[in-house]
């Protein structure tokens, strides 16, 4: 009991109970109350009696409980101890009336406890954003500003506020004030400027601030400038550039004839060294296709060469061509197929014409050239692997700290699309080290489902509203083992299903994707109430080049899938009638002895270390040591090996994370170092590059773990387990 009102006086009883012993009570409410003339005598209350009434020596009681959310928060009780009472109608509407307004009173703390809760929290947000904010009101006067937007203007914020927009961010205004244009219009404005205190591009975006809904006539009633720094994209794209002409310079003057050929075989780009060993121009080689090199005998193994490249097979073959002229060369080639966001777009081919050279002798030159070849990718690859890093850390970084939904989405998107382009890199590693990716990844279906409709949802969704199309696309989703093989490809698979199915519904329609457990196997369905096929085309629609689009078609799409799912041990069915949509089921294996693996990667709780991140890349650093601090440790950063051994003399780190590849002294040399003066210090190396089984075994002694850039927090995890458990 809460309080109690007696002989005209509120006081404090001294007896209590919860809302608990009420909760039986429940079923005798009558239009809101519990009333009982004599509790004595109501076979009701006698389950209750001496949890309540005759604690409190009650004969008539009247009860008003008040339920909030559906839980008894509290009760007005009105009680009678000298003896049974007639309870009067308007002495029940009073008592009624009283709990009304109790009632109304509570709900009203409850909801200003929730607003002044959602208060703190956008205000928080509002504060931590590294993009500069300012909020100005109708006459352009500044009314709020985040601390990124004071370190813009390098000023205080209480010093800033009350401020003019003209006044502010040198450069923002021109011969009219934006900030007013924008309010008087309602209409946005992005622009780039470089401020001359700041000597660095931003991005700058003014939005007008809309007025209420039930003020809507009033139009703009102020504007947010939003402020982003745009030097280290600016110096990314720079590096982007520098390898792009790098590039383009070393295939120029390679002495091979390299080309890049779309999925029908026509020529995408080529060097000069192609038209000099075909004898044809450059404008007879855009117009033709490369079997036009072809001799008849040639043509049925070349022509299965590059569609098992198609598939994700690197091919190296020797060949008869025909030039111009007729002249037979013999020609080594390779055919590697290139990715692009997961997808292979087209193939690249170098050939070779071997026929002045023989054997051995040749196929050493080869061997040689090849590798050279490999160095040069894998150095690209490395500074790709940087860049990688960098977007991924930040990344993962940012999802911790976000709440809003759309923006994670994005996010997600941005980070799969990195590891995806770190698989990208990991294949021209693998292609310049002569290895051959092995489908060993553990796989949760569901997600590739839930990745393959977020990536196709701008087509389902946002395109179609934009053409007055409507499309349902609904997931039934099953509780499925895990299966073994490439994300990336099983990705590709059923996004092109889904695009697909979205091309058979031009009107709009309803996809349904559903998984299941089928004994030992993984089935993945994909149902569209589309037009449907006939006979003739199911049972061609897995051949390559066989296409229902015309000319906006390749035919290669569904003979890709159908080639990736079958290298997973899998098969594709379809089921279609003319008229009554089509499904298409994939089955994939379960993975086996996925608790024993799972058992060898769960990684034990780390206790919080001292860790030292040394790199000479700064955009790297600060993102391994940003997980790293958001993990719970103590960082410190150096940027090269020697900074590195100076701080290591000034204090103790339990553990290292060193950068394999950085000037003057590398991480190998740095790890020689620890283990020399400080043998208790646990070193894990970082790098970008392919980095063989052979040469780790040969540093073993060095170094206790090895992580592959780009690095996400699952690897940082796994490796201070592994340095720390033994695990």
């Amino acid at each position: 009991i809460s309080c109690e009102y007696k002989n005209g006086e509120v006081v404090k009883p001294d007896l209590s109970y919860d809302m608990a012993s009420l909760s039986g009570m429940r079923a005798f409410l009558d239009n809101g109350l519990i009333v009982s003339d004599d509790v004595e005598r109501d076979s009701r209350v006698k389950a209750f009696l001496d949890k309540v009434p005759r604690r409190i020596r009650t004969r008539a009681l009247m009860v008003a409980p008040l339920y909030y959310k559906g839980t008894p928060r509290f009760a007005i009780v009105a009680l009678m101890t000298s003896g049974p009472r007639a309870w009067r109608e308007e002495e029940k509407d009073l008592l009624r009336e009283a709990a009304e307004q109790v009632f109304t009173a509570f709900e009203r703390a409850a909801l200003f406890e929730q607003v002044s809760h959602g208060k703190f929290e956008w205000e928080s947000t509002f504060d931590a954003l590294t993009d500069g904010i300012f909020i100005f009101d109708q006459n352009g006067t500044l009314r709020r500003v985040n601390a990124a937007a004071a370190a813009f203007e390098g000023a205080q914020i209480n010093s800033l506020l009350g401020r003019q927009c003209c006044t502010l961010l040198q450069g923002i205004e021109t011969e009219q004030c934006r900030v007013a244009q924008v309010i008087e219009t309602g209409r946005p404005v992005t622009f780039e400027l470089v401020p001359e205190r700041l000597k660095r591009p931003v991005l700058v975006t003014i939005s007008p601030l809309a007025a209420m809904a039930a003020d809507s006539r009033r139009g703009a009633i102020g504007a947010v400038c939003i402020v982003r720094d745009l030097s280290e994209l600016r110096a990314a794209e720079a590096v982007a550039r520098e390898q792009r002409n790098f590039l383009v310079k070393l295939i120029e003057h390679a002495t091979d004839a390299i080309f890049a050929l779309s999925p029908d075989g026509r020529f995408i780009w080529f060097n000069e060294q192609l038209t000099a060993l075909s004898g044809y121009s450059r404008e007879e080689l855009k117009e033709g296709n490369y079997q036009r090199f072809l001799p008849a005998r040639e043509k049925l193994k070349v022509t299965r060469r590059f569609l098992r490249a198609l598939r994700g097979g690197a091919q190296t073959f020797e060949m008869q061509a025909l030039s111009k002229i007729g002249e037979q060369r013999l020609l080594l080639v390779t055919y590697t197929p290139i990715y692009d966001e997961g997808r292979i777009t087209s193939v690249l081919s170098i050939a070779r014409d071997i026929t002045e050279d023989r054997l051995e002798s040749e196929r050493a030159a080869q061997a040689d050239k090849l590798r050279a070849l490999g160095q040069l990718a894998s150095g690209v690859a490395h500074n790709f692997n940087n860049i990688l890093a960098a977007i991924l850390g930040h990344t993962q970084l940012m999802k911790r700290d976000c709440r809003d939904e759309h923006s994670l989405e994005r996010l997600d998107i941005i980070e799969r699309a990195a590891i995806d382009g770190a698989e990208t890199v990991k294949r021209i590693q693998g292609f310049g080290l002569h290895q051959e990716g092995a489908i060993a990844e553990l796989i949760d279906v569901n997600q590739l489902v839930h990745d393959s409709t977020t990536l196709t949802q701008a087509r389902w969704r946002d395109d179609a509203q934009a053409r007055s199309i409507r499309y349902e696309v609904e997931v039934d989703l099953r509780s499925v083992p895990l299966v073994r093989g490439s994300a990336s490809e099983l990705r590709e698979v059923f996004v092109n299903i889904i695009l697909n199915a979205l091309d058979a519904m031009p009107g709009g329609g309803r996809l349904k994707i559903s998984t299941d457990t089928i004994g030992s196997t993984v089935q993945i369905g994909f149902a569209d109430t589309g037009k449907g096929m006939s006979r003739e085309v199911r049972e061609h629609i897995f051949e390559p080049f066989f296409t229902t689009k015309g000319a906006d078609g390749m035919g290669l799409g569904l003979a890709v899938s159908y080639s990736i799912v079958e290298r997973h041990g899998g098969k594709i069915e379809v089921a279609s009638e003319q008229g009554q949509g089509s499904i298409f089921i994939i089955t994939l294996p379960a993975a086996k002895n996925v608790r024993a693996e799972a058992r060898r990667r769960h990684n034990l709780p780390v206790k919080a270390a001292d860790i030292l991140v040394i790199d000479d890349d700064s955009r790297v650093r600060e993102a391994m040591a940003g997980m790293l601090d958001a993990a719970g440790h103590r960082t410190h950063q150096a940027s090269s090996g020697r900074e590195a051994l100076s701080l290591l003399d000034q204090r103790g780190f339990d553990i290292v994370f060193t950068d394999l590849s950085m000037p003057e002294t590398d991480g190998w040399a740095v790890a020689e170092e620890i283990r020399r003066r400080w043998p208790d210090v646990k070193v894990v190396l970082m790098t970008g590059y392919a980095v063989s089984p052979e040469t780790i075994d040969h540093y073993n002694h060095l170094v206790d773990h090895v992580i592959i850039k780009p690095i996400r927090f699952e690897d940082i995890n796994a490796a201070l387990c592994k340095v720390t458990n033994g695990h």
